[in-house]
């Protein structure tokens, strides 16, 4: 696609048509819910008018190319157009990709099952901190998604090493701030991978690295789907004397917004979460 015709196409797109492209390109998933509550229910004062809205839009959007469907549903098959899962689309990408300054073109394919119902779940949480900041609940510092949030670290041996959480998250109340770094784990992984993942958590928090930075190290909160999975968890963790237990916070999907500050009373009463839950247990 050339400049000017990127151009032209960016120049027919509204703010909030931009903008709405753009959330899909750093979440990499959303659902027609998700995409609601993000670009719409701030200008609507009902449900049904903020939905129809966002079906109207996407539904244009997706005749340009702008965006595109998934086969799967939220939920599976069936749940009307509010359970539709959506991707950047050819056209909406190669536009970014022109008001960015170019880049490598992205591969868009229908991911698995496993990658999206962790994709919307971890946008859940980044939209409750939205959705909160906006009413007023504390003030939104820093919403790194992935990559962004990783941290690239020295070992104690002078290896590189990595932390990928899936969010990075700084809030602020009054005169202090609240940072946080969130793992959505759905009952996919098992102990190694887990207890792997805590101790690189462990070991970045040793090199000083982010408390130079802000005074302080983020707490290191898991959101997990149940209170099987809870347990399970806290288990693991506290079974390796190593890990330090005030560095983690285990806690259900449902309860991270009220642990991050950022609850809210839903004028629409959604659902709480757009992923799918009953994962298998380790």
């Amino acid at each position: 696609m050339s400049p000017t015709i990127a151009a032209k196409m960016l120049d027919a797109l509204s703010e909030r048509d931009i903008a709405l492209i753009s959330s899909l390109e750093r979440f990499r998933l959303l659902s027609s819910t998700q995409i609601r509550r993000l670009h719409f229910d701030p200008t609507h004062t009902r449900l049904l008018t903020a939905t129809r809205s966002t079906q109207r839009v996407l539904g244009r959007l997706e005749a340009e190319g702008m965006v595109s469907r998934l086969q799967q549903r939220v939920g599976g098959h069936g749940g009307g157009s509010s359970s539709l899962i959506w991707q950047l689309g050819p056209t909406g990408e190669a536009l970014l990709r022109q008001r960015a300054g170019g880049g490598k073109r992205r591969r868009y394919v229908e991911p698995s099952g496993m990658f999206t119902r962790h994709t919307l779940a971890v946008a859940d949480i980044a939209i409750a901190v939205i959705e909160g900041t906006r009413a007023g609940r504390a003030e939104l510092i820093r919403l790194d998604t992935e990559p962004a949030c990783w941290r690239r670290y020295l070992t104690s041996t002078g290896i590189a090493a990595w932390v990928k959480p899936d969010l990075h998250v700084v809030t602020a109340q009054a005169d202090f701030e609240d940072h946080a770094f969130i793992e959505v784990d759905l009952g996919t992984e098992h102990r190694p991978q887990l207890l792997a993942k805590a101790r690189a958590f462990q070991r970045y928090r040793t090199t000083q690295t982010y408390q130079d930075a802000h005074g302080v190290f983020p707490l290191v909160i898991w959101a997990v789907p149940d209170q099987i999975r809870l347990a399970f968890l806290d288990k693991t963790l506290a079974a390796d004397k190593t890990l330090d237990p005030g560095l983690f916070r285990v806690i259900t999907l449902d309860q991270t917004p009220a642990a991050l500050g950022v609850d809210i009373a839903d004028p629409f009463s959604r659902a709480t979460n757009d992923s799918q839950k009953g994962e298998p247990h380790q």
